[in-house]
């Protein structure tokens, strides 16, 4: 009971985070699905007043202490019993026995609660890219990366556009493959075992093999480099380690052993067959992730930087 008031804090968040006017005062905000849009700049700037500059939000500039229902005043008062809920082994027993494991789950702080729920808690780097939260429309994103030696000049100028997965935007995705030089599909192998939303009937790997197959088919995809990330390999590991087989959901991959060497090793295989069969001329560049690893990750980009770099002069014949 004394929990309660929680259910409150999803609703309220989402009706800061969202759009003006999507969610009326009378409307329950908790239908509604937590998801990154096109205008989710706009909102951080309403909520701390400088969209730019994250350094500049303090928490405590952002909780409404006079408000008893203002979710950051709702979380440090539930706290206490939060964490006695989480660490009670009669609890821990139950989720056992329901196969229940929130910390395989993305945006799993239950392990953190001294830290997120005190009264100056703001979001680390770590903390965001923890989130993962899903992508709905197109965003685009430019940058400028240094490529040469340490205190040289040269840079690339980046332009990258990050689109929805979800079925239902996938026909979005067609304006933007004019002239693309390199498409980074990310296959997410850790949801072998999870259905899509949109469509329970469907397994989400299985409907990953099929938007691949989409990507490395498509005539105006034919000049891009593909590079593919076999991602949220850590979330991936955990759940073989805790006895889920990835055979019974991928039937192909059999008594297989079920450990994550074999296990990746297979799904990259699976993948890279796809694209012999569709696009049997053309380069794959594959990479394991855990995209919350944020060093792995900058060597990754960096190393597909320069193997499109290095292609663009070859193709210009400026190298050999």
């Amino acid at each position: 009971m004394r929990l309660a008031p929680l259910t409150q804090v999803e609703a309220a968040l989402l009706r800061k985070i969202l759009p003006p006017g999507q969610v009326s005062p009378k409307e329950d905000a908790s239908m509604y699905e937590v998801c990154v849009n096109s205008g989710w700049k706009g909102a951080f700037s309403r909520l701390v007043g400088n969209g730019d500059n994250r350094r500049s939000c303090d928490t405590a500039d952002m909780i409404n202490w006079s408000d008893p229902d203002d979710p950051g005043v709702l979380m440090n008062a539930c706290a206490e019993d939060m964490k006695r809920l989480w660490t009670d082994p009669i609890i821990k027993k139950l989720m056992e026995v329901e196969k229940m494991r929130p910390e395989e789950m993305a945006g799993f702080f239950l392990d953190d609660l001294d830290r997120v729920t005190s009264l100056r808690y703001v979001p680390s780097d770590d903390d965001v890219l923890r989130a993962r939260i899903k992508t709905l429309g197109v965003s685009e994103h430019r940058f400028t990366v240094r490529t040469g030696p340490l205190g040289s000049s040269m840079s690339h100028d980046w332009r990258v556009f990050d689109v929805g997965g979800q079925r239902s935007l996938v026909p979005a995705w067609v304006p933007y493959f004019d002239d693309v030089n390199a498409i980074i599909f990310l296959a997410p192998i850790s949801c072998f075992d999870q259905v899509l939303h949109e469509d329970p009937s469907v397994n989400r790997l299985a409907d990953s093999f099929l938007l691949w197959k989409t990507i490395v088919s498509h005539p105006l995809l034919k000049k891009a480099y593909l590079i593919l990330f076999l991602n949220k390999c850590d979330i991936l590991r955990a759940k073989l380690e805790s006895g889920i087989r990835l055979g019974n959901y991928i039937t192909s991959y059999g008594n297989r052993p079920n450990d994550f060497e074999s296990a990746s090793i297979y799904l990259r295989k699976k993948f890279a067959a796809l694209m012999r069969e569709h696009a049997n001329d053309r380069s794959l560049y594959c990479h394991f992730t855990s995209v919350t690893d944020m060093k792995q990750t900058s060597l990754i980009l960096q190393n597909v930087q320069d193997v499109i770099v290095h292609d663009n002069l070859k193709r210009s014949a400026l190298v050999g």
